[in-house]
């Protein structure tokens, strides 16, 4: 697998790692069919989630299923963190930390400005009502460049079925509604004070393990929202990539029907095996996702990101940081262009027994996006 991340300090680009980590008492409980009980205690796992960690050395990560937070606060010590456990975590059932999101940001790169904890409503009701489904939404200010971001991560509701569906479609619904009011506060703070972008749109990462196939209403909900303009960043890295793409610098596509669309996405981003009524489940699909508001396409050659190196891979043209593009005072908006991401292994390099395994701590892979400031 290819894992080029990070970002110099001289460099405008920047990375963004998106996993759902598994969290602790639920990999041992997980009824694994392939996986040996010995490679899902903590011990054998956290060595391996931090050497991916490090190997992808993003700016901001965002994780869910993430307990044990004194571990990461430990191998993520440069790092501001923002910690929203579940309210009744299963893991806790199992004797360890409750799990939940987690986002982490690179203090020396991002400034952490604002912060909004989402506990999902179920159908309107307050209090009883709350959700064990969470999101986080930051508002973060870009050191190097002053552009402004807001990034969001969530883990919506599992489980198949009419119920568990409707219920995503409610947390997606609101958790873009926190995100759009969080862009609106800044963008109105930005204009009342004179600063630059003031009249601009400050630009969106959304992140999460969505338990949602591109075919449900949750990924038509996100990619349809006008108002924030949401592509998926595998999707559209395939579309730039290919015969038919879109000019450097040019909108990633041109806004296609949802059922064209989706076509674009990874094979699948989890695969599990499970004993499951006497026998074994196969599990293989795309649930987990990065989307980028109004992403522009790539310039020159779209390789992926590899973490053997920090430089961003592509074909040229300056950064915004050596053409002052984006530069303010202050503060700031900018566009974002994508450069690389990482690529994700393939079912024969994984092997049968599919995830977690020996050498992979989840059942969910990493995903991981370079982009630039335009």
């Amino acid at each position: 697998m290819s894992d080029d991340a990070g970002s110099p300090p001289d460099s405008s680009s920047f990375c963004f790692m998106q996993w759902n980590v598994l969290a602790d008492g639920l990999a041992q409980h997980g009824s694994f069919a392939f996986c040996d009980p010995a490679h899902l205690r903590w011990n054998a796992r956290f060595p391996l989630i931090a050497a991916e960690l490090k190997s992808v050395d993003a700016d901001i990560v965002c994780l869910q299923e993430m307990n044990h937070a004194d571990s990461y606060a430990d191998l993520l010590s440069s790092y501001s963190m923002v910690v929203v456990p579940k309210l009744r975590s299963p893991a806790t059932f199992e004797f360890a930390p409750a799990d939940g999101c987690a986002l982490f940001i690179r203090r020396s790169r991002f400034e952490l400005l604002d912060v909004d904890v989402v506990y999902y409503l179920q159908s309107g009701k307050v209090l009883e009502g709350l959700s064990n489904q969470n999101a986080v939404v930051c508002l973060l200010r870009d050191k190097l460049t002053s552009n402004m971001l807001v990034v969001a991560t969530t883990h919506l509701k599992a489980k198949g079925g009419a119920e568990s569906e409707r219920l995503r479609s409610q947390q997606i619904e609101q958790l873009m509604g926190r995100i759009k009011a969080m862009r609106a506060k800044a963008q109105a703070a930005l204009a009342e004070a004179g600063l630059p972008g003031g009249g601009a749109v400050i630009p969106v990462l959304l992140s999460g393990d969505f338990n949602s196939p591109p075919t449900e209403p949750v990924f038509a909900a996100a990619y349809g929202d006008t108002d924030l303009g949401l592509q998926s960043v595998y999707n559209s890295h395939r579309r730039a990539k290919s015969a038919h793409g879109p000019a450097a610098g040019a909108a990633v596509g041109s806004r296609p029907e949802i059922e064209a669309y989706i076509a674009g996405e990874p094979a699948f981003t989890t695969w599990k095996t499970r004993k499951e009524g006497g026998g074994v489940v196969e599990k293989r699909r795309t649930i987990d996702y990065i989307f980028a508001s109004e992403l522009l396409a790539p310039e020159g050659d779209c390789a992926g990101v590899d973490g053997a190196g920090r430089e961003a891979a592509t074909g040229g043209g300056p950064t915004a940081a050596s053409s002052g593009a984006g530069v303010a005072p202050a503060a700031a908006c900018a566009r974002l262009q994508l450069l690389a991401i990482r690529e994700l292994p393939t079912a024969e390099e994984i092997g049968p027994e599919a995830l977690p395994s020996a050498h992979y701590p989840s059942d969910h892979l990493s995903l991981a996006a370079r982009f630039r400031w335009v």
